[in-house]
């Protein structure tokens, strides 16, 4: 008989630990899960405050080059010049950026499959 109200506490003991560590687990997944969603987050935060400031960046770019353009058709006399000085100081630009892509633009590659 003292045997078996060893074994049962034993039993219990071993019952009542692994009801320890299985909530331990489900903690443990639970706070992985909440990191994963604040990650997520934060990426998506840093993404769209990237966009934002590029759309921004890209209509100021915009407007000021539609005033340039205006600008050099006002001294010429002739509206359309104003817009193809433009046009080919972007084609110049566009060129020189293309001739010198391996040296000015660097691609790092990342290993996120780690």
């Amino acid at each position: 008989m003292t045997e078996e109200v060893e074994q049962d506490g034993r039993i219990k003991r071993i019952a009542d630990e692994t009801r320890a560590l299985v909530d331990d687990v489900k903690s443990w997944v639970d706070l992985r899960i909440q990191l994963t969603q604040l990650e997520v987050e934060g990426k998506v935060n840093d993404a769209s405050a990237k966009a934002i400031v590029v759309v921004v960046g890209l209509a100021a770019l915009f407007f000021a080059l539609v005033g340039l353009a205006l600008l050099i058709g006002d001294l010429t006399g002739r509206s359309w010049l104003g817009f193809f000085s433009v046009a080919g100081l972007l084609l110049l630009v566009t060129l020189l950026v293309w001739l010198a892509k391996p040296r000015v633009v660097r691609i790092e590659h990342r290993d996120d499959n780690r």
